[in-house]
């Protein structure tokens, strides 16, 4: 058996009812979960001009699509997610929240995560004080692409993503790390880590031993 480390990509949501009540065409932050950016294109087209940059609320680029008619929408809690942007500029300018689900509190928290991480000298993608979801941590794992780490650890048995779980099971730098501004090879050394709030310790740090061995032994190889 498999273990999933973007168990809060599996989430869903149905979004029809809060659509409907929208009229004209919506544009969500780029971390919006994948039902929402489907029921919203199927419903009401959306734009790729980016609500959020490395975080940070973009007033210009919401000016412009609130100008072009757009409503803005964003999730209060976003699936998958590594960026809880603070809603309120988006708020102040019009913009609409749309409810998806509450996170129970997890059983690993993601400080205990990274502190794992820190001492065999990896280091967060993004600043420490960046607010995200406890049970999630992205990580920079420099000297590698992506697609090798992500291949090695599916014959572990451990499916991971490389920054987002759009990109499950895929090698590919995230595009929504690259929309955030990052650059193609900042993205491409992102790994996305996400565990169920009910995930006992059993079997995870194991996962992730399995993951540090990976990485060195293709630093290794690519020597």
């Amino acid at each position: 058996m498999s273990l999933r480390l973007d168990w809060l990509h599996q989430n869903s949501g149905d979004f029809t009812a809060e659509l409907s009540q929208i009229n004209g065409p919506v544009a969500l932050c780029q971390r919006a979960s994948y039902p929402l950016r489907m029921q919203a294109a199927e419903a009401k087209g959306r734009s790729d001009l980016a609500l959020f940059s490395h975080g940070q609320f973009n007033e210009a680029n919401a000016l412009t699509l609130l100008e072009s008619g757009y409503t803005l929408v964003a999730e209060t809690v976003e699936n998958d997610t590594f960026f809880l942007n603070d809603t309120a500029p988006l708020m102040a300018l019009g913009g609409k929240v749309i409810q998806n689900y509450e996170t129970a509190t997890p059983h690993i928290l993601r400080s205990d995560v990274l502190r794992f991480f820190r001492q065999e000298g990896i280091a967060p993608f993004l600043p420490e004080e960046t607010p995200t979801l406890e049970n999630s941590l992205l990580i920079r794992l420099p000297g590698i692409k992506a697609r090798q780490l992500v291949n090695a650890m599916k014959i572990e048995g451990v499916m991971i993503s490389n920054g987002e779980g759009c990109s499950l099971d895929l090698g590919q730098p995230s595009f929504v790390l690259q929309r955030y501004g990052f650059s193609e090879d900042e993205a491409r050394e992102a790994i996305s880590l996400s565990w169920a709030p009910a995930q006992k310790e059993a079997g995870f740090y194991e996962a992730l031993e399995k993951l540090l061995f990976r990485y060195r032994q293709i630093i290794r190889l690519n020597g």
